[in-house]
């Protein structure tokens, strides 16, 4: 396995590390996403009941709770409830706001890595290939079938 990473060339050294940094990714999001799991259904019956009895302290307790992307929205609509339903939207619009960037950390990277990594391959390959055939192209004719070998490993 060693043998097969050094005779990969340069582009190699580039390639490895995007499968762990990819990895580190998916299972960063993966707890993430397993931290803010609630069951949004018993959530929302527990804060209608609460919300209908008029107990807002009690119904704030619940979503601080329950830390989540939609208890921290419910939350914001509870705090300022004193103000018109335009201004309770818009409030929980630029709290949704804040929560995308939370949701969305670290996807940019992971789609960079998902474009660039097949590119890197195809690169070492055309640099094996270009290896091989600069061999072929110094010789008079092809004797030694050992000098194309490095090339070749390189573009595999």
């Amino acid at each position: 396995m060693i043998d097969i990473i050094i005779n990969g060339g340069a582009v190699m050294f580039f390639i490895l590390p995007l499968p762990l940094i990819a990895a580190v990714i998916i299972i960063e999001k993966l707890l993430y996403f397993r931290k803010i799991r609630i069951d949004q259904g018993k959530m929302i019956n527990r804060l209608k009941s609460t919300l209908a009895k008029q107990h807002f302290d009690e119904a704030l307790s619940i979503c601080e709770n329950n830390p989540s992307p939609i208890t921290n929205l419910l939350k914001v609509g509870i705090e300022n409830r004193r103000h018109d339903t335009r201004t309770i939207r818009d409030m929980i619009m630029d709290a949704a706001n804040m929560e995308v960037p939370k949701l969305e950390r670290n996807l940019s990277l992971l789609g960079t890595i998902a474009s660039i990594a097949p590119l890197l391959g195809l690169l070492g390959t055309v640099l094996g290939n270009i290896d091989a055939f600069g061999v072929l192209g110094g010789l008079e004719t092809v004797g030694d079938p050992t000098l194309l070998a490095p090339g070749i490993a390189i573009a595999l």
